[in-house]
């Protein structure tokens, strides 16, 4: 990164952290959270959309899914060695182990990203595969040394 872009990068994130500080004093943790799950979710529309158009998927497999998000959602945001999928039967398991947030120095002991990063998966899936189950298996947030989220189709 260039001097200049590194300066930028680190103002952005002091204003960052000192907003989710105001916003934690003023409207409290469940507030936050709740907001983060929506902008989770409108992100999570965006990307069935992305992903259907761009790699021209007329109907989605559980496999597919989760192989596109893994790969092409997930991976540019935390690095491809750190972020595996596997499917056993009707289950799919998407694994990370860096949290960007967390590699900005950002407390992530609130989930505030989680719930961030549930609504994107859960509302993508619920797009691709219609009724779906998306549950945390576990969190870096809650001391884990990663992240997975288990999907599956509801019968």
């Amino acid at each position: 990164m260039s001097g200049d872009l590194e300066r930028l990068h680190r103002f952005i994130t002091r204003v960052f952290a000192l907003l989710m500080g105001r916003l934690d004093a003023i409207a409290g943790k469940e507030t936050i959270r709740t907001v983060f799950r929506l902008v989770g979710e409108s992100i999570g529309e965006q990307v069935e959309a992305r992903l259907r158009e761009k790699y021209g998927v007329n109907s989605w497999s559980l496999e597919r899914f989760v192989e596109l998000l893994a790969r092409d959602v997930i991976a540019p945001v935390v690095g491809e060695d750190n972020v595996s999928f596997n499917i056993s039967g009707e289950i799919a398991k998407v694994t990370f182990t860096v949290c960007p947030f967390e590699k900005l120095n950002f407390d992530i002991t609130s989930k505030f990203y989680c719930t961030y990063t549930h609504g994107v998966i859960e509302e993508a899936a619920r797009k691709a595969l219609g009724d779906v189950n998306v549950e945390v298996e576990s969190l870096r947030s809650e001391k884990a040394d990663k992240c997975t989220f288990r999907v599956s189709k509801m019968k």
